[in-house]
């Protein structure tokens, strides 16, 4: 269960901040693992779940499932409801446009690969299934990196 925690947790983080270093998850896992952990796992076993959950990372295989996520909030941080609801709020935004973004681009560039050209807005909208409004939203976004 402490393994399963600390993956998901890695898992997590590098999903959400794509930028950061392996130094950083390390720290992470670690400080969490000696704090949390109860009996903390071993260094060797701690430094698998980081070079396990960074390969995943640089394969591009990282997928989180949907289902219940949980944010946890330091009580010492003294956040409103308000605050907490506003920063969860963000978190999940960035979630959910991280998941969609993904899913146009590969359905995007399966479509230009099958048929050596773009598909119009619509004819995206259903291949991805996904209203026009969402299409139009993240477009630009898609069209632009689709040619990496």
């Amino acid at each position: 269960m402490r393994a399963h925690t600390l993956t998901g947790l890695g898992l997590g983080f590098l999903k959400l901040n794509p930028e950061k270093p392996v130094d950083v998850i390390a720290k992470i896992l670690y400080s969490v693992n000696q704090h949390h952990c109860k009996p903390p796992l071993s260094k060797k076993q701690v430094t698998e779940i980081i070079n396990w959950t960074w390969n995943k990372k640089i394969a591009g295989e990282i997928d989180i499932q949907s289902g219940t996520k949980y944010i946890v909030f330091n009580d010492c941080a003294g956040l409103s409801i308000k605050q907490k609801l506003s920063m969860s709020g963000k978190l999940m935004g960035k979630i959910r446009r991280n998941r969609s973004t993904e899913k146009l681009k590969k359905i995007l560039n399966k479509y230009q690969s099958d048929n050596n050209k773009t598909p119009t807005q619509k004819q995206l909208a259903e291949l991805a299934q996904m209203s026009i409004a969402t299409i139009k939203r993240y477009w630009s976004i898609i069209t632009s990196e689709s040619h990496d």
